[in-house]
């Protein structure tokens, strides 16, 4: 009996019980002296299942959490009769992220549940919880050796990152790609680039902007600077001329240089 022309099946019959059938297939191209040990290859297989139950198979806990460290730290807790109070508490830090699995666990307070993932926090909490997250993170950063910068410079820099819905790279390659002016844009980076890109293809510049009217020396529109004051032509035909005292004759009136119209601001 030949099996695929080398292989050849032998079979025995062995006298116990009952009689049983062996079926014993030998290959005849083996290498002469190789011993075949039939354990060995049930070992092997053993193994690879040992191996895949080990790196595959969750018998407890949640998957991607690798390992958790247990630390003693200072909170803020409200009281209603004292308000906000420090208090010490047990906290979790984990190796590995699942914050959707974490806070879905029972004996997890959702509420109080953090993550430094700012892609896993905005496809599970949304655009608002990244922003306070990247702020967070920022704030840890900047104070970790004493260090202090106002809440508005974070808030301007957390909100230019996420207002559009998306996190947005504070690099070349994300806020210079923003629709703005080629003067707002070319204060950051590659500015000889810009500006002969913007020479080549005649943009406009409204300056409409902080960094532009910064540039050219005149008030921003934005606070006092965008305000305008207009004239009542019907008011004025009511108007009457009152004599000014004498101590303010000969007085020099100053003024702040105010931002040009809009029509008059255009820089090709």
């Amino acid at each position: 009996m030949n099996l695929m022309m080398t292989y050849h099946a032998y079979l025995m019959m062995t006298m116990q019980t009952s009689l049983s059938f062996v079926f014993r297939i030998t290959n005849d191209e083996a290498p002469k002296g190789e011993i075949q040990d039939e354990s060995a290859e049930d070992d092997v297989f053993l193994k690879k299942i040992e191996g895949n139950m080990l790196t595959e198979m969750a018998l407890r806990g949640i998957p991607d959490i690798n390992k958790v460290f247990i630390k003693y730290g200072k909170v803020n807790k409200f009281d209603d009769n004292e308000g906000f109070k420090p208090d010490n508490e047990w906290m979790l830090d984990t190796e590995g992220v699942n914050l959707l699995a974490v806070m879905c666990h029972e004996d997890v307070d959702a509420t109080r549940t953090t993550s430094n993932h700012l892609i896993e926090v905005i496809e599970v909490l949304g655009i608002e919880a990244v922003r306070r997250a990247l702020l967070d993170e920022l704030r840890v950063v900047i104070s970790f050796d004493g260090s202090y910068v106002n809440y508005r410079h974070l808030a301007i820099l957390c909100d230019t990152m996420t207002y559009r819905g998306h996190l947005m790279a504070i690099t070349r390659h994300g806020i210079n790609r923003n629709d703005t002016g080629p003067l707002m844009r070319c204060s950051f980076e590659e500015t000889v680039d810009i500006l002969l890109d913007a020479a080549v293809y005649a943009e406009s510049d409204y300056l409409r902007g902080v960094t532009e009217n910064i540039m050219l020396g005149q008030l921003a529109p934005i606070g006092t600077g965008g305000c305008a004051l207009y004239l009542n032509d019907q008011m004025l035909q009511q108007a009457i001329e009152l004599q000014l005292p004498s101590y303010v004759e000969g007085l020099d009136f100053g003024m702040t240089p105010a931002r040009s119209p809009i029509s008059w601001n255009t820089i090709s």
